[in-house]
């Protein structure tokens, strides 16, 4: 009996660490309301601080099973459930990888501009990865009434934060979007729909060379250019 009472103890450790971590990163990127935002990290900490006030005490430290095992043994289910493709960890991955590229890329940015002042050469001639500006377009297939599929041309402007998708079939839609990461090191593109409030997330790959990019993957792909 104590053995199951220590498990659900590590997992509840674990559930107040993942939900710390979430709620932390969307609160920082200003994805959720910041009161709600901060009483739910407040809360989670303070959940986590006592949990493992109470496994450190000496009624449960020789008690298996231990934390680590219990740890070692989720982060591996997760790993190989990601890797497979199974919905929605694999996007949770692909945002983990995203947000650690991107931190990489700003270390690796402020190292080139540090070395490029040691030189003498000004930061204003260093290159600057920007946000998605002005009007891409698109050729999608859509399917007519006979059952037939047609090309719809459809266009995607951007203003700061803000995505305009129309085409003369499915219309007009604002929407607002982030990219984790940035465009160097995006894989996830995440929407919400302003007039509905509905969110979603698709695969995004950003072209520099040609300024363009791929949302979305397999036949379900759209590829906007200039």
């Amino acid at each position: 009996m104590l053995s199951f009472s220590k498990l659900f103890l590590n997992l509840l450790v674990i559930v107040c660490l993942g939900v710390a971590i979430w709620d932390g990163y969307i609160l920082f990127t200003h994805q959720t309301s910041p009161v709600l935002g901060t009483v739910i990290f407040l809360v989670a900490i303070g959940a986590l601080v006592w949990n493992v006030s109470v496994l450190r005490s000496h009624k449960w430290r020789g008690i298996n099973p231990k934390f680590k095992w219990v740890f070692l043994s989720l982060l591996g289910v997760f790993l190989v459930l990601a890797f497979a493709g199974v919905h929605p960890l694999e996007v949770y991955k692909d945002n983990a990888v995203s947000v650690v590229g991107g931190g990489v890329d700003k270390i690796t940015s402020l190292v080139s501009n540090a070395a490029q002042d040691d030189t003498g050469n000004s930061k204003e001639n260093a290159p600057k990865i920007t946000g998605l500006h002005g009007t891409y377009t698109a050729t999608v297939s859509t399917m007519g009434l006979s059952g037939s599929t047609a090309g719809v041309k459809r266009t995607a402007k951007f203003s700061g934060d803000t995505m305009t998708v129309y085409d003369e079939v499915y219309g007009k839609s604002v929407l607002k979007y982030f990219i984790p990461g940035g465009l160097s090191s995006g894989q996830v593109i995440h929407y919400t729909n302003i007039a509905t409030g509905e969110k979603f997330d698709a695969r995004f790959k950003y072209v520099a060379e040609y300024d363009c990019f791929t949302i979305g993957e397999g036949y379900n792909s759209v590829t906007y250019y200039r």
